[in-house]
């Protein structure tokens, strides 16, 4: 009888411990059917782009068109002078700094089990944002591979 339990008692350690393995896998699945290693690499890549103030990095993983407000806030959302081109990009925000607040935040990241809502991606304790654009919602997967690309910024100096 003892042996019974203990192979019970084994086998729910074991699904437990699976089965939390796999559900961190997909932890990202509302937005993205990339890996969550995949993800988090995106969001580590991000985190040096900030801390080195790199505008010519950060033109690159950026999701176009994109807004400047008068908040400094980078944004998809329609307000600001609108930035359609990775050159824009660059000439508008070479001569400004990522705001100290961010880059707090972002020094404080370890990039790992990032906040996700149902369509995007927050990093820094939701100073940045970001989304897969080759992901198609109504499937829940992404059409090709993954293509993440920010779509906020807060506090730009």
């Amino acid at each position: 009888m003892k042996k019974i339990y203990k192979k019970i008692i084994l086998l729910i350690l074991a699904f437990f411990l699976f089965g939390c393995n796999a559900e961190n896998e997909n932890i990202y699945r509302s937005a993205t059917s990339a890996t969550k290693n995949e993800v988090e690499n995106f969001a580590k890549k991000v985190k040096i782009i900030i801390l080195n103030n790199d505008c010519e990095a950060l033109s690159k993983v950026m999701h176009y068109p994109i807004y400047i407000n008068d908040l400094g806030e980078i944004t998809i959302r329609e307000s600001g002078k609108k930035i359609e081109s990775e050159s824009e990009f660059i000439e508008e925000i070479k001569n400004k700094k990522i705001a100290k607040s961010t880059v707090e935040a972002f020094e404080k990241e370890i990039c790992e089990n990032l906040l996700v809502s149902e369509n995007d991606i927050s990093i820094a304790d939701r100073f940045v944002w970001f989304i897969d654009e080759n992901f198609d919602k109504n499937k829940l997967e992404t059409v090709g591979k993954p293509n993440f690309k920010i779509i906020n910024i807060s506090y730009v100096e």
